[in-house]
């Protein structure tokens, strides 16, 4: 003779929601802000943006858009493998690991983790391709920021 025990609703419903704020903050590892208190900017759709920047690891990288359209960041890099702390890049649930959308007035920043050189693309949402490449520049990160 089989033996069946009834459950109710909450023996699924707690472990579930347990389940879901594990994987919802036990995920957000990655700092907001930098530990090193250097922020530099890259200004986007205020006259010229910065196209070459060099930063310390663990500085922080923000974009800020100052345009009147959303615009797109690419870089060079897949960012899960070389960032110490993230602000704004990341949509809740995934997203591409190297590029995300920032909206007029937002801004989104990075700090890395690893010395090394990496590339990006500010792009417009246009539907004339040529159009769509407003800024190119480099980020190279080093160890140590030389004196000024």
């Amino acid at each position: 003779m089989r033996s069946y025990t009834t459950r109710s609703a909450s023996d699924f419903i707690v472990p579930s929601l347990v389940l879901a704020l594990v994987a919802l903050f036990g995920c957000a590892t990655v700092p907001k802000t930098t530990r090193t208190g250097i922020i530099h900017e890259i200004e986007i759709g205020g006259g010229r943006a910065l196209t070459e920047l060099t930063v310390a690891l663990g500085d922080e990288v923000r974009w800020v858009n100052h345009g009147r359209a959303p615009v797109r960041i690419e870089l060079g890099i897949d960012v899960r493998e070389a960032i110490s702390c993230e602000h704004g890049f990341f949509p809740l649930f995934g997203g591409m690991p190297h590029s995300m959308t920032l909206a007029w007035n937002q801004t989104a920043s990075l700090c890395f983790a690893k010395p090394g050189l990496v590339r990006f693309h500010i792009r417009g949402d246009s539907a004339v391709p040529e159009s769509n490449d407003l800024v190119t520049g480099t980020i190279l990160i080093t160890r140590h920021m030389a004196k000024q």
